[in-house]
């Protein structure tokens, strides 16, 4: 249904072509209903667009609503069961129309990008209810460090006295976050280094005493990007991805 804005008019029913409309209009016109068509021009030029914009629309004042759907139930255009029914359609086509982008859209082409604006909202909704947790998918994999950057100057970590598994899919160096609290980082030419982590205001927070502490030891800002992860505090950064092992066997 359409509601026109300056004479509130509403569509009260829809035809394919013009002659279908006609007689119902002539009905309403002798009951004193003043009536207004739109997109009869439209269909006469061209047939087959008429149920691509809706059809011919066929409206009334909004103070003529209730006795138009009167005479039309009696003259048989109309059936009293399918007005409830339709209560839904008429809301949304009212509330719709008043949106200045999409009001001089059809109605089917208004109700269609309602439908989607829902689908979209209850996706949203359902994909951030059901998104991991920082601390889930921190603790779900062991991150391979591919690089770290410390004061703008980049180094790549060696740990040493670790038996490494080389390989494609295979991490070098990798930072381990246990669900107790503890950590895991590489080494630079030396022994894993262990700390402690832990969330708080959604910045992940990374302490040790080790060697390289003034490195790791931060508040860092989490960006997760699909498989990739990237910490970055105010004097170092560290770039991650998600270990994925693929093994060749000869079977």
């Amino acid at each position: 249904m359409v509601d026109n804005e300056v004479n509130k008019y509403i569509t009260i029913l829809t035809f394919t072509y013009s002659h279908e409309m006609v007689m119902a209009r002539a009905l309403l016109e002798s009951h004193e209903i003043e009536c207004s068509i739109q997109d009869e021009l439209t269909t006469q030029v061209v047939p087959f667009y008429s149920n691509a914009i809706g059809g011919i629309k066929l409206q009334v004042q909004e103070g003529d609503l209730q006795k138009a759907i009167r005479l039309l139930i009696d003259a048989g255009y109309m059936d009293e069961r399918d007005l409830q029914p339709e209560k839904p359609l008429f809301d949304i086509d009212k509330f719709t129309s008043k949106f200045p982008i999409v009001k001089k859209a059809g109605f089917e082409m208004r109700l269609l990008l309602v439908v989607i604006s829902v689908i979209v909202v209850v996706a949203s909704i359902v994909y951030f209810v059901t998104l991991p947790s920082a601390f889930e998918r921190l603790t779900k994999n062991d991150w391979c460090l591919s690089k770290v950057t410390y004061k703008n100057k980049n180094y790549l970590p060696q740990t040493n006295n670790i038996l490494k598994i080389t390989g494609m899919g295979f991490c070098d160096e990798s930072i381990t976050f246990k669900k107790n609290g503890t950590v895991t980082l590489p080494g630079f030419q030396s022994p894993m280094v262990r700390g402690n982590w832990r969330l708080e205001d959604d910045l992940l927070h990374i302490s040790s005493e080790d060697t390289f502490a003034f490195v790791y030891n931060g508040i860092y800002h989490i960006d997760f990007n699909n498989a990739t992860l990237e910490l970055k505090s105010s004097h170092t950064r560290l770039y991650c991805h998600v270990e994925e092992i693929q093994l060749n066997l000869p079977f």
